[in-house]
């Protein structure tokens, strides 16, 4: 009712403020282009990894950054050359086991590239701009343009810290969260089967992303409806724990990243803000505003457990997962839990209800697009040594 009095005036204000999100969104993106290296600034080789990238890419023209890098040179890597059971695949990448387990979109970067090792680099590169395109339009089904509440939940999930680092860094996690979106959205639209299996297609592409067969699980009424139900969460879950179960016998060596990925409750987080308070607010401003935004989501689940709306059980299936995190996930600027935990975010956008008196809360709950807006605005320095527009 609320948006059908919503005047033709206030509609096209604010659809021209959501279209300038988008070109400035694109004035960012352009900002990380390097004519002859593409967009390959958003894989962010590291030169310390420079002696161990596959041969396919080693004399590729493409962006090296100084140290160590971040994780879009391995999926890249994936992406020219998706045989995570190769000799080079396996020295190129620090845990082959768990990158292999998010090779997905590679795949289908090396197939819009037909092959081709060096264009599939650049198609994995520059695949999240086009899903965060796609992410736009499909949030409107949730937050038309029209008020000022839907244009803050809109741009909140698209301007976020998660959402920023994924596409400024070429992360597989947008495309997991995507498929997540995408399911919740046919959940409501009433496609129950097809929401299972596109969950299922998102946990191909993150292991993390079996937590979304919550949205599925609701409480039957009858023998019938509770064997359906476990077909769509069987369908949701089983993509994933096959994708696992297959990798560890083609790909040597065990993965160390869930040891340091998931701990005791809470303790990753708390160990952060301990930092934090080392550091200073000041020099950490953008680390407070991305932790303070994930506790005020997961706060809001705890304490409105509304188990059966799906958008309420995703939400909460989260909040599990952030309690788990550890420092891995919460180290560095802004740190990994603002990817990992987007599913939170949206969730949150869509199940926090809509009153005057909560705005504060809205606003709170989607404060990392102040570090958002910094990924996007901050394109990263090449290495000293790579200013010849060679990788190698």
């Amino acid at each position: 009712m609320q948006r059908a009095l919503v005047s033709r005036r206030a509609r096209r204000s604010f659809a021209a403020l959501y279209l300038a999100c988008v070109l400035v969104f694109l004035f960012g993106v352009a900002r990380f282009y390097r004519p002859g290296l593409g967009l390959t600034s958003m894989l962010r080789f590291g030169r310390d990894f420079e002696s161990r990238v596959i041969p396919e890419l080693r004399h590729a023209p493409r962006f090296v950054v100084a140290k160590t890098g971040y994780d879009g040179q391995f999926y890249a890597q994936l992406a020219a050359k998706p045989v995570p059971w190769d000799p080079d695949v396996q020295r190129a990448l620090d845990d082959p086991l768990y990158r292999s387990g998010r090779i997905v979109p590679s795949l289908v970067a090396y197939a819009l590239a037909g092959g081709n090792p060096v264009r599939a680099m650049h198609v994995f590169a520059a695949m999240n701009v086009v899903i965060w395109c796609g992410l736009a339009w499909l949030l409107l089904y949730w937050f038309p343009a029209g008020t000022a509440w839907d244009f803050v939940g809109w741009a909140g999930i698209l301007f976020s810290a998660g959402t920023m680092m994924c596409v400024c860094r070429a992360l597989p996690d947008f495309s997991a969260f995507v498929l997540i979106v995408a399911g919740l959205r046919l959940w409501e639209c009433g496609r129950r089967n097809a929401a299972a299996g596109v969950l299922g297609l998102a946990g191909f592409v993150r292991e993390t992303s079996v937590l979304a067969a919550a949205l599925v699980v609701e409480k039957p009424s009858d023998r019938q409806r509770a064997l359906a139900t476990l077909g769509r969460a069987t369908a949701a879950v089983l993509p994933a724990l096959a994708l696992m179960l297959v990798l560890r016998l083609v790909v040597r060596g065990t993965s160390h990243a869930a040891s340091n990925n998931f701990g005791l409750p809470l303790m990753g987080m708390l160990r952060r803000f301990a930092q934090v308070a080392d550091d200073g607010l000041v020099k950490s401003a953008g680390v407070v505003a991305t932790m303070a935004s994930i506790v005020v989501q997961a706060g809001f689940f705890v304490v409105r457990p509304r188990l059966t709306e799906a958008r309420v059980r995703l939400g909460f299936a989260y909040v599990i997962l952030f309690l788990f995190t550890n420092d891995a996930i919460w180290g560095g600027y802004p740190g990994s839990a603002p990817r990992v935990l987007l599913p939170l975010l949206f969730a949150f956008n869509l199940a926090l209800p809509r009153s005057a008196r909560l705005w504060p809360l809205l606003l709170l709950g989607n404060l990392s697009v102040v570090t958002g807006w910094h990924n996007l605005m901050h394109p990263p320095e090449p290495a000293p040594a790579s200013q010849s527009k060679l990788g190698g």
